[in-house]
């Protein structure tokens, strides 16, 4: 027999101490190298095993005779230090288990790390079940990138929550990362990371109380983007959108950090009948800065922008109830232009149902370059235009024979005499100094009693300034009167006639009439000693062309030419009887120029009658007065006597 177990050196008796050598090599096999093995082959017969090849295990076959293998199949494996290491170009470690069990690597304290390298594209690592890992698993993708259609699949077949689960809990340090080191595509489908679900929903969620807990970021370059895209889904409705953004109880946030144009870009481009809409479902607020929607810039400005040539192309719409507004609000700007509606081409049309209501200043244009403003009427061709090439306001009326109309009010609820009801005033506000700058003319509407149900007596006045304000130079009453310098309205008969140059005109006779006054006083006046005294008249017998019409009382002691010409001048006057001092009677025009005078001794007896006839060339609103002096040491009085004393007259000479 070959491989028979045999004694090395047998003589002709076998003794006890050859059989059992004590070099232990009493006993060898009739062929024999070294790395055999010697095995029992049968219950009464040893045999020997050549060695196996190298990295071949050995293994027991089917018969209970040890075999050596390159492919061992093993039940269960226990390796209490070390490592299994193999090499080769085809070995495998195949589990096949139909129970429960499963491959168990613990190297607690160690790296724990399980490296699995696949070089064929035909070769896969696949779970049925679940993968436990405790600290990290590393797939090196250059590997797998190097097969035509490889890849690594985590596939799992329970119907329920984490089906597949990517768990890191070493610290608060550790990150959970899904990263394509040379992936280039974009393409819908093809991505180089994707995150796909046939059926349902992908979520990315944390549940960390922080800020960015949830964190999407492009990192690759300035090109780089990120996109939501929903390729079938349809729906628009509330709560069930192709694409949401949704938070339960805090905000939801668009930033950019880059200073960009279009930094944040959101687009519809899916058609003709695509919407973009910002929408709070139950937001109540409106305050600034917590409005339920907001669009917010803290350096720069927000703009709404439409490429669409239509109209509508960018409407804001309030679509809630009767008490809804739209705001636009700039809280510190403090600019002439804070809020600015642009068209650069085309107008901008307010079109309410009721009213515009602009509660601070309106401009229009700015200085230099204006704009045309119109505001229309209700009848066809009716509008007021500021038409700001020819710098005129323009009220024009209806096309069917309508005029145009400016009507002024007074917003009095009772009108009584003297009440302003409209005014239209003339000024130079950019002017330098007092008078300047004062309203140099003006016209008014004035009351001239209390309006009532059958009363509204108005008056026109027509006023001009020369140094200060404004006074009154005409005006026309309710009856028709015209009225020079204010209420002087003339005597029947009488024409206005002009004053010449730089003289207001006056009421006078008409060519070849009356013009003459005579005037008297009720009572008798008291003389000064030693003073120059005007003296007053209080009752005229006849006035044809208003020279004792005065406004104010003062000036009762003249009588003024309404019409240039020459005047016949007559005064008559008495003093009391005394013995002492001397007596004057004197015609004065306009107060200083004496035109005629008259002196007497004191007369004991009687009175001191004095009469003193003149003529003078007067000019319109030139006048004259009757002065009286004595020196009788004491106060003396004039005496009254019928019509002749005292006396004032004046009468105009034709020609």
């Amino acid at each position: 027999m070959a491989n028979e177990f045999k004694h090395k050196d047998p003589g002709s008796t076998l003794t006890s101490a050859e059989f059992i050598a004590a070099c232990g090599d009493g006993h060898i096999f009739a062929c024999q190298a070294t790395g055999d093995i010697v095995y029992a082959s049968s219950t009464t017969v040893l045999s020997k095993l050549a060695k196996g090849a190298a990295n071949t295990v050995l293994h027991m076959g089917g018969s209970c005779i040890p075999a050596w293998t390159a492919s061992p199949s093993v039940t269960d494996l226990t390796i209490g230090g070390g490592c299994i290491t193999l090499t080769g170009a085809a070995t495998d470690i195949d589990l096949i288990d139909n129970n429960a069990s499963a491959l168990s690597f613990d190297a607690s304290g160690q790296a724990g790390i399980l490296e699995i390298v696949t070089t064929d594209c035909s070769e896969a690592v696949k779970l049925a079940g679940i993968l436990d890992v405790n600290s990290s698993i590393d797939f090196d993708g250059t590997t797998v990138a190097a097969c035509a259609s490889g890849a690594i699949t985590l596939t799992s077949t329970s119907s329920s929550a984490c089906g597949i689960y990517l768990r890191a809990n070493g610290g608060t340090s550790e990150t959970v990362k899904i990263h394509s080191d040379q992936g280039t595509s974009v393409t819908e489908g093809a991505a180089s990371v994707s995150l796909l679900s046939d059926a349902g929903g992908v979520e990315l969620r944390s549940t960390a109380n922080l800020a960015n807990a949830v964190n999407i970021t492009n990192d690759g370059g300035t090109s780089g983007t990120i996109t939501l895209f929903n390729d079938q889904g349809t729906s628009v409705t509330e709560g069930a959108a192709s694409i949401a953004l949704v938070s339960d109880a805090g905000g939801v946030e668009l930033r950019s950090t880059a200073d960009l144009a279009n930094a944040i870009n959101i687009t519809n481009d899916g058609g003709t009948s695509g919407t973009i809409t910002l929408f709070n479902d139950q937001g109540t607020a409106v305050n600034e800065g917590v409005a339920s929607i907001q669009l917010l810039s803290d350096v720069g400005g927000i703009g709404i922008k439409s490429g669409l040539n239509a109209a509508g192309a960018i409407r804001l719409t309030a679509d809630a109830g009767t008490s809804e507004t739209i705001i636009l609000h700039a809280d510190q700007g403090s600019g002439a232009a804070s809020i600015c509606l642009t068209s650069d081409a085309g107008g901008i049309t307010l079109t309410p149902s009721s009213a515009v209501t602009v509660s601070g200043a309106l401009t229009v244009g700015v200085d230099d370059t204006g704009h045309d403003v119109t505001f229309f009427g209700a009848a066809a061709g009716a509008y007021m235009l500021y038409d700001q090439s020819c710098n005129l306001l323009e009220v024009r009326g209806a096309t069917a024979a309508g005029p145009g109309h400016l009507k002024l009010t007074t917003g009095e609820a009772t009108v009584v005499a003297c009440d302003v009801l409209g005014k239209i005033e003339f000024q130079a506000p950019a002017e330098c100094g007092t008078d300047a700058i004062v309203a140099g003319a003006n016209i008014q509407a004035v009351a001239q009693a209390t309006f009532s149900a059958t009363v509204n007596n108005t008056d026109l006045l027509f006023m001009t300034g020369l140094s200060g304000a404004a006074t009154e130079k005409f005006r026309f009453t309710a009856n028709g009167e015209l009225g020079v310098g204010g209420a002087n309205y003339g005597t029947c008969g009488q024409v206005l006639t002009s004053g010449g140059a730089g003289a207001a005109p006056s009421w006078a006779a008409a060519g070849g009439s009356d013009i003459s006054v005579r005037v008297t006083d009720a009572g008798t006046q008291s003389i000064a000693n030693s003073t120059l005294t005007p003296i007053d008249f209080d009752t005229s017998y006849y006035d044809t062309n208003a020279m004792h019409t005065h406004d104010c009382a003062c000036e009762d002691h003249k009588l003024v030419a309404k019409t240039a010409g020459k005047y016949l001048i007559t005064t008559q006057q008495s003093f009391a009887s005394n013995s002492s001092g001397r007596r004057y009677l004197a015609i004065r025009q306009c107060g200083s120029t004496l035109l005629a005078v008259q002196e007497f001794n004191a007369n004991s007896a009687s009175a001191t009658r004095m009469q003193i006839t003149t003529q003078a060339c007067l000019q319109a609103c030139e006048y004259v007065c009757t002065v009286m002096f004595q020196s009788s040491g004491g106060s003396l009085a004039t005496v009254k006597c019928g019509e002749g004393e005292p006396l004032f007259a004046m009468m105009k000479v034709l020609g």
